[in-house]
């Protein structure tokens, strides 16, 4: 019963609390950020049409270094599966994909 806490031990409980609200702050706000990740990716699924092949674009190589490439195959992509893996899968696949990583982080979200 929390009434019959001291004064030491409810302040105790409260730090606790604290570093409890602030992990799960920090959790909801990695699970977010990767949200928008994957619309963000879903949304150049989206923009990818067959026109697009042979363009000319910039492939970065760093957050602040690109280089020159040119788009090949409009069919295909290659989709980050985790832990440096990456996985060939058609548009429609990758788009399936990132519907399922996008209701997996939506469920986690809410659960916290």
């Amino acid at each position: 019963n929390i009434e019959n806490l001291s004064l030491e031990q409810l302040s105790g409980l409260k730090k606790q609390l604290d570093e409890e609200v602030n992990q799960i702050g920090t959790s909801l706000r990695g699970l977010r950020e990767a949200e928008a990740r994957f619309q963000e990716s879903k949304r150049s699924l989206d923009a990818l049409q067959p026109e697009h092949a042979g363009r000319e674009i910039l492939v970065p190589l760093t957050s602040s270094l690109y280089v020159n490439g040119r788009i090949g195959d409009v069919t295909e992509v290659m989709v980050d599966i985790g832990t440096g893996y990456f996985a060939g899968q058609s548009v429609q696949g990758a788009n399936e994909y990132m519907d399922r990583k996008l209701d997996y982080l939506r469920k986690n979200c809410g659960s916290l």
